[in-house]
């Protein structure tokens, strides 16, 4: 029966039959599918259902020089929207960035008599399936309305063409595009069609690693799809954003902006892009180091996309709990979840992903299987080159310096560091925020750190080849590029290219968006509020920053080098820098006459010591024998030296990372022998004096920028009036809101600005207090004349924006009316000084936004760049009774005994000291030295 069946079959008729059959199979999709082409007539609705990799056919009758209008819906699904005409020859092309919602319209204007083709087809061939809308109008006579829309939907979709091309020097030319089109969607004031535009700037910025830029047209989108009620071109900008400001280290707006976009979303029942947010969400969250909310958000986001069949998506998500894993030394999770991740981006069978390589490489490195590294950083290398992306391309050759550290190919290493610290810097020097250059700052540090665990290897294995120095310079590079980034702000205010009055706006506006976003409130006003703020401060931003790329053309002073520092120090003075870094820590010891290393316990170890310390020395309580031997073992790691190195000298310490907010002089006293136990009992300041800076290269700024000697002696700011219920004010308003919170007045600054002010004649002396010490007394003083600058006010420190710390003067008049009373960074860098000293007598004065290499980030840099050689600042709250009679006891040393600031600064330490009612170091450490030691 089985030969019969088969002769049957396979007779000629029908293995004729068998062969169309399968000839139909086998024909492509699009040649299939023109058998069911539908001919759609104007003002017709059709709504189907696209796979990824279909195409749907539209037969469409048009006259010549007609206007076929064509609005295409997508929900769900990006389209390309393509029209042929009889030939099958292609004659518009039409995508837009707007992703898979929102309405993409085709203006076509027949060339010529006849039946044409609209093709709707997928952007991408492996895409979930999704709907869509289209419709068409018929405009007989079109005016140059529909012709300029025909013009702008073309360079719109060049554009997106050149965009998704991947390659960098083609993304350039689809900014150009989308540019030419904005001004015609402009011109048209089509609002959604700018708002689509700027979003395909911002994305097209944020793929070649110009995250200032992106930030601002997708502030822009934002802005107008939230006002059009464009509820998915919102969270689309909202986590567009959000992704932008993770890059930039600002972290808090990107978990905002990346929660507001999951809210829509939720709301829209949008699984795809709810699984892009809480993955977004996840990877802030890690950087933030928290990790369970972390873990929560990541697994959400797994959930939807494998629910969803979306590969891609779900092989970011687990890179992002790989980096998580990673972080956490959790090898054999993040090699499982890796391979995983492997797995199902090969499904997709997109190009190389060269982030999941790179995961590979740091995953091999951290588990020493180093040639597998490499090979799989090689690879990252590749692809990031490919795509444009410096970032990327920055971090592999850092994870490859790191891998070649490890194997002992330190010249290659060598090589590799520089070439990633050249590319980092490029992508910091053209963000023209610089304030984004501090925050960015955070993302470079680890190239600097690798960089110098690398060049101490070097310095270890041949001492005569001078990688110590070199070591020692890339320390300095890494410190002194927020100065640099003041002094260039400086210059352009003092050359009037930045205006005063947007300095005032931004400064405003982001204290107003810190105090909303303080509100962690979700109504729908705070939310208007806060992007109305964001929005406004960016495009404030590009105005103040417009001409920072000029920097490099600016002859600011140079990185010092190690013999240059040796040649500022006298046979008296010793400068100690300091470098923490993970693996381990080191300290360069400079005279004049030689430079010494040492190595000191990893940067983690030393941080956590000198927290505890700071918890016991900045309480107004004796000190206890717990703290005693924290202090000592902090004095161990710090001063691994000798005695006899240190005794008697005097100290530029130049600290890292937590021990910026540690006065060095309640350091114990190193002794003799390294084999015996520090002294407990004396501190280093009994016999050392002690200056610190934020960088050595400082010192080359301050000998540059020396000016006449003042003539008056000093200029002093007291007792400002702070609440309109002051007893000073004519009118005291009584009435105000009593549960208002005003900053308390400083009884004793008044006696503290009498006593001072005996130390100068009248005709020397500029003294205003009450009312009169005011934001204008200062701006419009002459402080170039006068030698000390002293401010007896309250300081308000800003830790997450440094920028907006200030000195606090009278915010009242004497009439009882508000005024300006906040000196801020901006308005130092207006100040014209040349003082010896600037006082602040205040609160924490010297604390800031601490950046890693950077020093505190505070109202002192401002004032070294407008001309001030030395400041005296506090490290805590200090007791203001106190602090007035340290203050005078100061002045007394150095006017009527004539000894220098750090003299007379160590022997006023000393006598607080040994009063038995301010022995505890609260009361006399408080106060440290920076800049100029001589």
């Amino acid at each position: 029966e089985g030969k019969i069946m088969f002769r049957h079959i396979c007779s000629p008729t029908n293995l004729f039959l068998i062969l169309c059959i399968c000839a139909c199979f086998m024909l492509p999709n699009s040649v299939y599918a023109q058998s069911n082409t539908i001919e759609l007539k104007p003002k017709q609705i059709k709504k189907e259902r696209l796979k990824g990799g279909e195409i749907h056919f539209y037969k469409f009758y048009a006259k010549q020089g007609n206007c076929v209008y064509f609005v295409v819906e997508q929900k769900g699904i990006d389209v390309v929207s393509t029209i042929k005409n009889e030939q099958d020859e292609k004659v518009k092309d039409v995508d837009r960035p707007s992703g898979s919602f929102g309405r993409e319209t085709v203006t076509f204007i027949a060339p010529q008599t006849g039946f044409y083709t609209i093709e709707i087809s997928t952007w991408l061939e492996f895409v979930p399936a999704g709907i869509y809308e289209i419709r068409y109008s018929l405009i007989d006579f079109p005016d140059s309305t529909f012709k300029q829309r025909n013009i702008a939907e073309n360079l719109t979709s060049e554009g997106e063409t050149l965009r998704g091309s991947g390659k960098a020097e083609r993304k350039r030319e689809a900014i150009k595009k989308f540019s030419e089109a904005l001004v015609i969607w402009q011109d048209l004031d089509d609002k959604y069609e700018q708002a689509v535009i700027y979003y395909g700037l911002g994305f097209t910025h944020q793929s070649l690693s110009e995250y200032t830029e992106s930030a601002i047209f997708y502030n822009r989108a934002l802005m107008i799809m939230s006002d059009l009620g464009d509820e998915f071109g919102t969270a689309l900008n909202y986590r567009s954003l959000a992704s932008v400001q993770y890059i930039l280290n600002e972290n808090e707006l990107s978990i905002y902006h990346f929660k507001k976009a999951i809210e829509i979303y939720l709301k829209l029942k949008l699984d795809r892009d709810l699984g892009i947010s809480y993955a977004g969400l996840g990877a802030v969250q890690i950087i933030n180091q928290q990790y369970d909310e972390a873990i929560v958000n990541l697994n959400e986001s797994l959930k939807l996309r494998e629910l969803i069949n979306d590969d891609v998506g779900k092989a970011k998500t687990l890179l992002s709990l790989v980096k998580l894993y990673l972080h956490t030394n959790q090898f054999v999770q993040a090699e499982n979840t890796l391979l995983l991740a492997l797995e199902t981006w090969n499904k997709t069978n997109q190009p190389k992903e060269a982030e999941i390589y790179f995961f590979f490489g740091r995953l091999y490195l951290k588990t020493g299987r180093y040639e597998k590294a490499l090979e799989s950083l090689q690879t990252a290398l590749e692809s990031s080159r490919m795509t444009g992306n410096k970032l990327g391309e920055a971090n592999v050759l850092l994870e490859i310096s790191r891998v070649e550290l490890r194997q002992e190919k330190l010249e290659s290493s060598l090589q590799k560091a520089q070439t990633s610290i050249n590319l980092i810097e490029s992508l910091r020097s053209s963000t023209l925020d610089f304030r984004k250059r501090m925050k960015f700052s955070e993302t470079i540090q680890p190239f600097y750190e690798n960089y110098i665990l690398l060049l101490m290897s070097l310095h270890k294995k041949d001492s005569t080849r001078g990688f110590d120095e070199i070591a020692l310079q890339i320390s300095e590079q890494a410190r002194f590029r927020i100065l640099l980034d003041q002094m260039e702000r400086r210059r352009l205010i003092r050359e009037g290219k930045i205006d005063a009055n947007l300095l005032d706006q931004e400064q405003i506006l982001r204290e107003e968006l810190l105090n909303v976003l303080s509100l962690n409130n979700n109504k729908d006003k705070y939310n208007a509020q806060i992007q109305e703020i964001s929005a406004e401060l960016l495009e404030v931003e590009l105005k103040i920053n417009q001409f920072s790329q000029t920097f490099e053309n600016v002859n600011f002073p140079k990185i010092i080098t190690p013999p240059e520092i040796q040649n500022k120090l006298d046979n008296n003075t010793i400068l100690l820098e300091y470098a923490l870094i993970d693996e381990e820590s080191f300290l360069w010891l400079v005279t004049n006459k030689e430079i010494k290393t040492y190595k000191l316990p990893p940067a983690k170890k030393i941080n956590t010591n000198a927290r505890e310390v700071y918890e016991c020395i900045s309480k107004p309580i004796k000190l206890s024998p717990n703290c005693r031997k924290k202090l000592d073992t902090l004095s161990k790691f710090l001063l691994p030296m000798k005695a006899n190195e240190l005794h008697g000298k005097k100290l530029v310490v130049i600290k890292h990372g937590f021990l910026q907010y540690i006065p060095f002089s309640t350091l114990s006293i190193p002794q003799k022998t390294s084999n015996v136990k520090l002294n407990s009992q004396k501190f280093l300041i009994e016999t050392n004096e002690i200056v610190s800076l934020p960088s050595a290269s400082l010192m080359n700024f301050i000998s540059e920028s020396k000016n006449e000697k003042p003539q008056k002696k000093i200029a002093v700011f007291a007792d400002p009036i702070y609440s309109p219920m002051d007893i000073r004010i004519e009118k005291p308003n009584n009435s105000q809101d009593k549960t208002k919170q005003y900053l308390p007045r400083l009884f004793a600054s008044r006696f503290e600005a009498n006593e001072i002010s005996k130390f100068a004649s009248p005709q020397n002396l500029l003294m205003k207090m009450d009312a009169d010490a005011n934001v204008d007394s200062v701006i419009n003083a002459d402080l170039k004349n006068f030698e000390i600058i002293h401010f007896a006010t309250h300081t308000l420190l800003n830790d997450q924006q440094p920028e907006l710390s200030a000195i606090a003067l009278s915010l009242f008049d004497q009439k009882g009316n508000a005024s300006k009373g906040f000196i801020r960074s901006n308005d130092i860098l207006t100040l014209d000084l040349s003082a010896n000293l600037v006082v602040l007598s205040s609160c924490q004065s010297g604390l800031g936004k601490q950046i890693k290499g950077e020093g505190l980030t505070s109202l002192s840099h401002s004032f070294y760049v407008a001309g001030s050689n030395r400041l005296l600042v506090s490290l805590w709250n200090v007791n203001d009774k106190v602090t007035a009679d340290f203050m005078i006891k100061l002045y007394q040393k150095h006017f009527q005994e004539n000894k220098g600031f750090s003299t007379a600064l160590r022997e006023t330490q000393i006598e607080t000291l040994e009063d038995k009612r301010w022995n505890s170091p609260f009361y006399w450490s408080a106060f440290t030295l920076q800049g100029d030691w001589n």
